[in-house]
């Protein structure tokens, strides 16, 4: 099994991260990332370098730099992964990331302070416990400064304070407003002394209108309802002011708060406010934004992400298309407060999803572990997935979560667009496939073929030997990479199938996917091979495998052939 995330070409990335951020994080580095670097060796470096002339402090302290690139080398375990967040991060116009690119200017592309065109609609949700916002609020400002511009709202208890017209309902909704502004104020302040800059905004986004009646301004999109329950108050959102404050480097910090058409401020239901804003950037995008500019949804809260109902912790990746109504129906059948409060943030962001472009995405993380947000900007997956070991997602109470991709399971070819197939695996592959060869042979043990979407990904199963599953093929089409289809077809091939073997050509750049969501791997002896399996019966059947691994013949023709 791979043990080091940092493979030998990101050490000298990690080195030269480390000789110019200090030394102080060394132990902890050390420890993390095994990285076998002595402590005695950095301080020499730094002894043997002139001492620099004086700086007025930066508004992004040392300490702070330092912190963020080791933020940033932590989550990055593969130079793949990597070059995928730059080929994001860097604009179209400054060319395709090298892939020899050294450590000096991959840090300095990452900590680049012009090239964001990406969005975060971030929702900070209650309980507003001591120290919150100081934790929070550096993960803000490094967001920021890797590239993703947060937008917050700043939800807040509207069911502790709810009006009553016998005890004076404009004196109520004074007090939830000066509450409100009074947490969003100590956000700013915590984001400003983490070195970012922020303000309030607390009128002019959100605005509401009697049931039947729209604003007629060109930024407002269609109405949305408040809750299902209430048939007065519809809530638009306009984001003029949001953009000011992310023009003038701002993160801008959202109070709930609607403007009703009598001129009446009164506070919005944070849910509601979300899909607002959402509807109004989607707008937004498909009207006046950059194409290239996406969104993604990031919660924080106390609970973490959705549970799930086969473990203890929660469910790593949700593919709404294909699970929502099964995930909501397990929800619902519990009713206790945790539960509710998942339905709805579930629900929202279903809703908000459906406004946003189609590669948007939404993650919810404990607030304790905000900074989880970061290897998740930076990653752009789930930070566990199906099929890796159950050890590591206890580890991680987060879920990502996709609009994605409907997934159909073909248990003969019959239906199936094998055309489509055809294209689709001579791209991941990237060589011509022999197909009456491929095709004459896997039609005789075919056991399921696992599709999803328009065939953006597919999984081939075969039984070999008449008893055990064999992983023939896995593949996604190379320009839906990093769009979560290997996690969905992944989540189904091991709910499928609890036991499963397939083998891997030994240069194969995958072979870290799979090593991470294997329970064992081997190489064959005088192959190109490695053979791979995941099940407590893996070892018991190695033998069949192996046998397996060698009979089957090779399904591609060398690029000669073509």
């Amino acid at each position: 099994m791979l043990r080091n995330p940092f493979p030998l070409s990101l050490k000298p990335l990690a080195r030269s991260a480390l000789r110019a951020s200090g030394s102080g994080r060394l132990n902890a580095y050390r420890r993390q990332q095994r990285v076998c670097l002595s402590a005695c060796a950095v301080n020499n470096r730094l002894k043997a370098q002139p001492s620099p002339e004086p700086k007025p402090k930066p508004a992004f302290s040392k300490h702070d730099e330092r912190d963020l690139i080791y933020e940033v080398l932590s989550t990055v375990p593969s130079q793949r992964e990597a070059r995928h967040f730059l080929r994001r991060f860097v604009n179209s116009q400054e060319g395709e990331v090298k892939k020899n690119q050294r450590p000096k200017e991959y840090v300095e592309s990452l900590l680049s302070r012009e090239k964001a065109n990406f969005l975060g609609l971030i929702k900070i949700q209650p309980p507003f416990t001591e120290g919150l916002f100081d934790t929070v609020a550096p993960t803000l400002v490094h967001l920021k400064r890797l590239g993703l511009m947060p937008i917050v709202l700043l939800d807040h208890d509207l069911e502790e304070v709810e009006p009553s017209v016998q005890q004076g309902e404009l004196e109520k909704l004074d007090h939830r407003k000066r509450r409100a502004l009074q947490e969003a104020l100590k956000l700013v302040d915590a984001i400003e002394h983490a070195g970012g800059r922020s303000r309030v905004l607390d009128d002019q986004v959100f605005f509401l209108s009697q049931r039947g009646q729209t604003r007629s301004s060109a930024d407002a999109p269609s109405d949305i309802m408040l809750n299902p329950n209430d048939q007065e108050d519809y809530v638009t959102a306009q984001l003029k002011g949001v953009f000011k404050s992310l023009e003038i480097g701002q993160i801008p910090v959202i109070v709930p708060i609607g403007t009703t058409d009598t001129s009446i401020s009164k506070p919005v239901k944070s849910d509601p406010a979300m899909i607002a804003l959402s509807q109004a950037l989607g707008r937004m995008q498909s009207v006046e934004m950059d194409s290239h500019t996406s969104v993604k949804l990031m919660i924080i809260n106390q609970d973490g992400g959705i549970p799930s109902p086969q473990h203890h912790g929660a469910i790593g990746f949700i593919n709404l298309k294909d699970e929502y109504s099964e995930i909501m129906a397990n929800l619902q059948t519990d009713s206790t407060n945790p539960s509710r409060r998942h339905v709805t943030t579930l629900t929202m962001i279903k809703q908000s999803l459906e406004n946003l472009p189609v590669d948007s995405s939404a993650i919810i993380v404990p607030a304790k572990s905000s900074r989880l947000l970061i290897s998740n900007w930076i990653r752009d997956k789930p930070l566990y997935s199906a099929g890796q070991p159950k050890s590591q997602q206890a580890q991680v109470n987060s879920s990502v979560i996709r609009r994605g991709f409907e997934v159909k399971i073909y248990r003969g070819l019959e239906g199936l667009d094998i055309e489509k197939l055809n294209n689709l695996l001579e791209l991941a592959f990237a060589k011509p496939l022999d197909k009456s060869g491929f095709w004459k042979r896997v039609e005789t043990c075919l056991s399921s073929v696992i599709v999803a979407g328009d065939y953006q990904g597919a999984a081939i199963v075969t039984n070999e030997h008449q008893t055990h599953p064999y992983l023939d093929k896995f593949a996604v089409d190379p320009k839906k990479q990093g769009g979560g289809i290997a996690d969905i077809l992944w989540k189904k091939l091991t709910s499928a199938y609890p036991e499963l073997t397939w083998r891997s050509r030994k240069d194969n750049g995958v072979n870290k996917w799979y090593f991470e969501r294997s329970d064992g791997n081997v190489r064959i002896p005088d192959t190109n091979w490695v053979l791979f399996w995941y099940g407590r019966n893996g070892i018991d059947n190695l033998d069949e495998y192996y046998k397996i691994a060698k009979e089957i013949p090779p399904s591609f023709h060398s690029m000669k052939h073509k």
